[in-house]
């Protein structure tokens, strides 16, 4: 009896073990709203779920240590909406904004869409606490760091001239060839705007030699149907739900103010809205 006693000791100590080591090894990723760890914790997750195999990198900033990923999380969010948007049948009317905070624009998780499934939680003075269906980016620091992700130093080439003749609407011709060795923008831009919509794919602007430790001015570029470079796009009057790296690859229309840069080899759009085709 005092062998069998010892051996269901022996058992349990091996299986108590065996599950702490199992809780210790599963690592925790921290999802945020924004790439950065200061912004809004939206959840925590096991380094083992499976939606996290759907994240895709963010473009690498020399700035950070890491690579970032975001990815859609799609699952029942509680938050909060102002009383207006609550009818006296405890139904949320659709356009509400909600946020995870009351009234922290840091804290937006979504405006409720017509037919969204919300659900009313309790009320909390002026606001009322709700359980929404929702689909949500969400960012999380990887292991990967930036500088693996840095590109490759490669030879100059020699600029070609070009022309800035915008007399359409829509604007697909090439406005300009080749990458310029050193792009730098003042604020507010030089010269005129001219207000113009951009059709093209968006790509990661990508130098032809670069610094690693510098982050290039532009980041992204819009190109025509032969991978022509429209434009620089500069992103910093967007409006927009998603990343960029969403739209990444994809043919898209840009609306905004169009600028000459690099003595007016090179142009730029000041984008403020952005609408995939």
């Amino acid at each position: 009896m005092i062998r069998s006693f010892i051996l269901r000791i022996a058992l349990l100590s091996i299986f108590l073990f065996t599950g702490i080591r199992g809780v210790t090894g599963q690592g925790v990723v921290s999802l945020y709203l924004k790439d950065n760890p200061t912004s809004y914790l939206v959840a925590n997750v096991s380094s083992d779920d499976p939606r996290l195999a759907d994240a895709m990198d963010m473009q690498a900033d020399p700035d950070k240590a890491n690579i970032w990923k975001w990815l859609e999380l799609r699952q029942d969010f509680e938050g909060y909406v102002r009383k207006a948007y609550v009818t006296k049948g405890l139904t949320v009317q659709a356009g509400a904004p909600v946020y995870f905070v009351p009234g922290d624009e840091d804290a937006f998780l979504a405006i409720l869409e017509e037919g969204a499934n919300a659900e009313v939680v309790e009320a909390a003075g002026d606001w009322v606490k709700v359980s929404v269906d929702a689909s949500l980016p969400v960012y999380y620091e990887s292991n990967k760091p930036v500088t693996a992700a840095m590109p490759t130093v490669e030879m100059p080439v020699e600029l070609a001239p070009s022309s800035f003749e915008p007399e359409s609407a829509v604007v697909q011709d090439d406005f300009a060839i080749g990458a310029p060795p050193d792009i730098a923008t003042s604020s507010p831009y030089p010269g005129e705007p001219i207000d113009r919509i951009l059709e093209g794919k968006l790509a990661a602007y990508k130098p032809m030699f670069s610094n690693p430790w510098k982050k290039p001015t532009y980041q992204w570029e819009i190109l025509n149907r032969r991978n022509k470079r429209i434009a620089f796009v500069d992103p910093s009057n967007l409006i927009a739900d998603r990343p960029m790296e969403y739209y990444a690859g994809q043919q898209v229309s840009l609306a905004g103010s169009i600028y000459q840069i690099n003595k007016g080899k090179d142009l730029v759009i000041v984008a403020n809205q952005l609408t995939a085709q």
